[in-house]
């Protein structure tokens, strides 16, 4: 099984650990010099200040196991969003859960990141395509098979297909749950890109809404 992983490592060096990348005795000095700081550092920063890491190292784990880190722990050990902010959004979004609010709606409504840094923070560290999708160059055949309402609800829009996959642009394209609902939504294998949120359902507010009654394919409307 997994052994317990001590919580104040990080989504990321957990990542570099079983990757191979760093090991136990790394993470322990870093630690150490952390214990010592006045103001505190995510432990990733300490490493690649060590120069135990390299940026490139960390893009290419993070590109391999691209939907093992969730958004949050992401920008926190990258540097881009304060522990604090967090703890403040992730506080923001249980505040309503009715809202089901996502995350990076909260972090960028509440302006603790930008959206289009977001949506380019994702794209370099994570490989995403910036996909920016108008629908008038989308194949309708592609639109008419998935509930309008389910890509509002999943926050996606597909681009393209080839024979073996759509490629789909995501809001947050580190959400699996998104993933799995546009993979459930097409049948087949979705390459995920990411598009800044309010691109997305400005798109979609153009769409006809389709109300199938059950399912989430409108084939299924039919049946």
């Amino acid at each position: 099984g997994m052994t317990e992983q001590p919580v104040e490592i990080g989504a990321i060096v957990a990542l570099l650990r079983e990757e191979g990348i760093v090991d136990d005795e790394k993470i322990r000095f870093a630690q150490r010099i952390r214990a010592k700081l006045t103001e505190p550092k995510p432990l990733l920063r300490i490493l690649q200040e060590l120069e135990h890491v390299s940026p490139e190292q960390v893009q290419q784990a993070l590109r391999k196991r691209r939907l093992d880190v969730r958004l949050g722990d992401l920008l926190v050990e990258l540097g881009y969003l304060d522990p604090h902010d967090l703890r403040m959004a992730l506080d923001l979004q249980n505040e309503d859960p009715s809202r089901k609010a996502k995350l990076g709606e909260v972090l960028v409504q509440h302006r603790f990141v930008d959206e289009r840094a977001l949506t380019e923070i994702l794209a370099s560290q994570l490989g995403f395509e910036i996909a920016e999708p108008r629908l008038s160059a989308v194949d309708p055949k592609l639109l008419a098979r998935v509930n309008r309402n389910w890509m509002v609800q999943n926050e996606f829009v597909p681009v393209r297909e080839d024979e073996r996959s759509v490629v789909v642009a995501f809001a947050d394209p580190t959400n699996r749950a998104h993933v799995d609902a546009a993979e459930s939504a097409f049948g087949k294998a979705i390459v995920p890109a990411i598009c800044p949120r309010s691109v997305i359902l400005t798109a979609l507010n153009k769409l006809p809404a389709t109300a199938p009654r059950k399912g989430v394919r409108n084939s299924d409307q039919h049946a």
